[in-house]
């Protein structure tokens, strides 16, 4: 009974979370890693803190390369009528040397920042993988209010 009862309760609780419009995002597929950007929640109050994640994962049996210009390896950023907001990697300093990640296939890779607005209104949250041919910001719509 309780084999079939956790999973139940699991699938109820994230149902209840997608239909309640809590997380927003996008997703797309480079070659064999499919990259999801979300932001959570998608509606809050000034204060409240916005958790902007990144999760690669590699669908293939084989390690992907993943090649960074820098030690950078993600950035998220924050606007609002096209202005920025916010960015995370302000303030930051990342070594300028070429690094490489392997990512081994069937696995994956999370990168995750917190944003907190002040203020109310409608604000793009942007979230970008700075290796190589993943350049390219994803979008997610967070609501203030």
């Amino acid at each position: 009974m309780m084999k079939i009862f956790v999973p139940l309760v699991c699938f109820l609780l994230f149902a209840a979370c997608a239909a309640g419009g809590n997380v927003t995002g996008e997703r797309r597929n480079v070659n064999s890693i499919t990259v999801t950007f979300t932001a959570t929640p998608s509606k809050v109050r000034p204060g409240q803190p916005v958790r902007l994640a990144i999760r690669l994962v590699n669908n293939a049996a084989l390690e992907q390369p993943l090649v960074f210009n820098s030690g950078q390896r993600y950035d998220f950023w924050v606007t609002a009528s096209g202005r920025e907001v916010w960015r995370w990697s302000t303030g930051q300093m990342f070594t300028q040397e070429v690094t490489k990640q392997k990512l081994q296939g069937q696995t994956g890779l999370s990168f995750s920042e917190s944003w907190t607005p002040a203020g109310t209104g409608t604000y793009i949250a942007h979230g970008e993988v700075a290796a190589n041919g993943y350049k390219g910001d994803m979008q997610a719509k967070v609501v203030v209010g």
